[in-house]
């Protein structure tokens, strides 16, 4: 999986594992302006299940784990997220790996 796109980050807490991918749109970038929303939000899917794929590939996640797969892609209160694509990678996302996992879209983290 040489030059493979993966997430940003992966966390453990016992039996939970969250994948998480950032696409944010950039500060200097009006948000009514931004076009780019749908593009940002598949980006960060894809690379969330190359993750979530080689995780199980390799052994690093089991059917004990319970996963859950975060896109942040700085939705905000101008734009909404397109909530009929988000349901369809989400169910899209539970099929195509061999877990159960949770798919969702964030629009801010904090740490």
């Amino acid at each position: 999986m040489q030059g493979t796109k993966r997430c940003d980050c992966v966390f453990y807490e016992g039996n939970d594992v969250y994948f998480v991918e950032f696409k944010l749109r950039a500060e200097d970038r009006d948000a009514t302006d931004d076009r780019r929303i749908e593009t940002r939000l598949t980006e960060a899917w894809e690379q969330l299940l190359t993750t979530v794929l080689l995780f199980e590939e390799q052994g690093f996640i089991t059917r004990d784990h319970r996963i859950s797969a975060y896109a942040y892609v700085g939705y905000g209160p101008i734009i909404p997220a397109p909530t009929t694509t988000i349901l369809n990678l989400a169910e899209e996302f539970d099929n195509l790996i061999r877990f159960s996992a949770d798919f969702d879209v964030k629009d801010s983290a904090l740490f």
